[in-house]
């Protein structure tokens, strides 16, 4: 069974988040942090860890800009997450900056005082369209907020909230499903996993009732050495390693079998390239990075898993892409500057 940091197919997944992990906070005076259900407070539980989370967080003025755009990641919701359990969702309405917070001040400073004109003195402050921010040395972030849609606050919170992988309580902030901090390398790997696992799904649904056995010698004699063939076992279908299914369906002897399972592709040219591009980065990611290729194959794994119906795995796929796309434009940048 794959280890995931989180699967795929998790409900959560169609509504893309930043995380705020949220310390306990036993200083009265602090406007920010998590605090439990036994502290006395005015006011709703959640509202209060809301309000908490909106601001403010240091955070590169890049990565907001790509959170907030919808043509790289497009986040529309934000979570706050303590003890590695979802407390709160609401939808982000907008980003806003402030520069020149001394010591403790942005634990103190309201997103909402401060947006309304009390203002600490001293400070510049903006939307991220005023790209001032770029300037700054430090520079803090909120958001406007508004209550998110049922349908999001179930994904997310429902009750008592959902479990949030330990992988994502080693920073304060984070994204999901996938974020700007994974490893190039980690995110095509993911993504051919993804991929994999609906192959195997599409093809045992098709052969394995009717020529379970053709598919079972086909996988074997992909697995290449003896030793492989017999960690396959007595059921090599059940295997989800997505190399195993890219060399079936890549074969020119197997494509008659296998291509009415992909109506828009009419040679196994694509699925040869997809091994080809699983070989170089499984073998080879030491001297890789991510470019065009790899972003233009991800669109078409996006396309092909549309086309046959499994629009959640295109889903994540296609965050993955957004998200390799906005480590290729900050390189790109970085080259430039």
């Amino acid at each position: 069974m794959l280890v995931r940091q989180n699967d795929w197919d998790d409900l959560r997944n169609e509504f893309s988040a930043v995380l705020f992990r949220l310390s306990y906070r036993t200083n009265q005076e602090y406007r920010s942090g998590y605090r439990g259900p036994d502290d006395e407070y005015e006011g709703d539980d959640e509202q209060r860890i809301i309000r908490s989370m909106r601001g403010w967080w240091e955070i590169d003025g890049s990565d907001v800009q790509a959170l907030a755009d919808p043509a790289a990641l497009g986040v529309q919701y934000a979570v706050a997450f303590h003890q590695g359990r979802t407390r709160a969702v609401v939808q982000i309405d907008g980003w806003h900056w402030v520069a020149g917070l001394e010591g403790d001040a942005h634990h103190l400073l309201s997103v909402d005082d401060f947006l309304h004109g009390s203002q600490a003195g001293g400070c510049e402050s903006g939307p991220l369209e005023d790209e001032r921010w770029r300037n700054q040395e430090r520079v803090r972030w909120a958001f406007d907020a508004s209550p998110a849609p049922d349908r999001v606050h179930q994904a997310w919170v429902n009750e008592g909230g959902t479990e949030v992988s330990g992988m994502r309580r080693d920073t304060i902030v984070s994204v999901w499903p996938y974020s700007l901090a994974d490893d190039q390398r980690d995110l095509v790997d993911r993504a051919l996993r993804i991929f994999g696992e609906v192959l195997q799904a599409r093809l045992v649904r098709e052969f394995g009732p009717r020529d379970l056995d053709w598919l079972r010698q086909s996988l074997r004699d992909g697995a290449g050495s003896a030793e492989a063939r017999r960690e396959l076992g007595e059921h090599p279908e059940r295997s989800l390693d997505p190399e195993l299914w890219l060399k079936l369906v890549s074969k020119d002897e197997n494509w008659h079998r296998v291509r009415d399972c992909f109506p828009s592709f009419r040679q196994p040219s694509f699925f040869r390239q997809l091994l080809r591009m699983r070989h170089r980065w499984a073998h080879f990611a030491y001297r890789e990075q991510v470019r065009e290729r790899e972003i233009d194959n991800l669109r078409r794994i996006t396309g092909l898993l549309n086309d046959i119906g499994s629009q959640r795995a295109a889903s994540n796929v296609g965050f993955i892409r957004r998200v390799l796309e906005t480590h290729v434009q900050r390189r790109e940048a970085d080259e430039a500057a």
